[in-house]
């Protein structure tokens, strides 16, 4: 059964390492932000965007300098005593001497669940015939499924993950794709955030983009819907003529970008004919997904 909608709230969140010789280093800067329950959002950004920083401080496992964030309207830390939060973390957190079976008993009784589900999860996520193999030896792949299994198998309401494919090969990312729209099923109003640099897969799972540079959110964009088309022109103007004979094109993330829903695709190819007639061209055309360039141009960069 779902747990109670949650709202996540971040206002002027700002984090500060300070170092005695050398001029504090701002990991999150002024980021303010809400989501909404029945949302998934994810966080895309360089490597020291801030992107890990900012899922702790919303998790609660690192206090802001200045700001704050509330879950549900309360403290991370009191919402996540009094109903718990998944958290897939970056790295991973079992012993190395640890069996595979032993950290997901260990997970299991931590949050009171029944020891028998362990073997479910094991072979949901594929990890039984490594049971008994100490989680040291693990390829850095197991032990991305391993960390992922036990955050799948605490059934929370708020899900926070941190570059949750990493390492993972492409079976194990259509997966974890599978795994998370299940999730959604089950919580339909439950909050998920993750972290990544994987803007393909971001689009893929969430409903929103946040873009994070230096500790600061650059950009706020909306994920295309599924089965839309990305039709990128040669100029503003060419995208504006093709919009004129396709009023269900929607402007994209910059002028020379349009997203095409998947229901005026039959339209869009008696359009588009009729726009190449005229002597326009598509630079490209495909699934509509934001690029790195199209985020960035979002942001002002």
């Amino acid at each position: 059964m779902s747990q109670a909608a949650p709202r996540v709230e971040a206002e002027g969140l700002t984090k500060l390492y300070l170092h005695p010789f050398r001029a504090p280093l701002a990991a999150v800067h002024q980021v303010s932000f809400v989501l909404e329950p029945g949302t998934s959002t994810a966080l895309v950004g360089p490597n020291g965007a801030g992107k890990s920083t900012l899922l702790r401080l919303v998790l609660g496992a690192a206090h802001p300098t200045r700001g704050r964030v509330t879950i549900g309207g309360r403290s991370p830390r009191a919402y996540a005593r009094r109903m718990g939060i998944a958290y897939v973390p970056e790295a991973n957190p079992f012993p190395s001497n640890w069996t595979v079976a032993q950290a997901l008993t260990w997970c299991l009784a931590l949050d009171r669940r029944p020891a028998l589900e362990r073997d479910t999860h094991l072979r949901r996520w594929e990890l039984d015939p490594w049971a008994e193999v100490p989680v040291g030896h693990l390829s850095a792949g197991l032990c991305q499924r391993l960390v992922l299994a036990q955050a799948f198998a605490s059934e929370r309401a708020v899900f926070l993950l941190d570059e949750p494919t990493a390492a993972l090969d492409p079976p194990s990312r259509i997966r974890l794709q599978r795994r998370l729209r299940a999730w959604r099923r089950r919580h339909p109003e439950g909050v998920l955030l993750l972290a990544t640099q994987d803007v393909a897969f971001a689009t893929a799972v969430a409903h929103r983009l946040l873009l994070l540079d230096t500790g600061r959110l650059r950009a706020s964009v909306a994920a295309p819907p599924r089965g839309a088309l990305r039709l990128e022109a040669t100029s503003a103007a060419a995208a504006e003529a093709l919009r004129a004979r396709l009023p269900a094109a929607q402007p994209g993330p910059r002028p020379t970008v349009l997203v095409v829903p998947a229901t005026a695709r039959a339209q869009l190819w008696s359009a588009l004919a009729a726009w190449l007639a005229e002597g326009y061209e598509p630079r490209a055309l495909g699934p509509a997904r934001p690029t790195w360039r199209d985020l960035w141009a979002a942001g002002g960069g």
